[in-house]
């Protein structure tokens, strides 16, 4: 079953021991170029799934310093709001 077959924000009921996976609309041009990918073989990829995760897991890292520091102030915003309100 292809990962556009299914509506998008649906989420497929978790089978015991299995994770819950929802599904995700891209441009067909993208979704052409993702199956050109796994047609040629190129990095080993033999599916949608597999080549998608693996494209945002990488961007998750690569955001993960940015995400980071977006914490750290969010958290320093939130200490200064408890403060001001004398929460500490």
């Amino acid at each position: 079953m292809s990962i556009l077959e299914n509506p998008p924000n649906t989420i497929k009921k978790k089978r015991k021991g299995r994770r819950e996976y929802t599904t995700i609309q891209i441009p067909k041009t993208l979704m052409e170029e993702v199956n050109r990918i796994i047609q040629l073989g190129i990095l080993g990829y033999t599916s949608r799934m597999e080549f998608v995760k693996d494209a945002v897991r990488d961007k998750i890292l690569q955001l993960q310093p940015y995400l980071t520091q977006k914490k750290k102030e969010g958290d320093l915003a939130e200490q200064h709001l408890d403060d001001d309100r004398g929460d500490n």
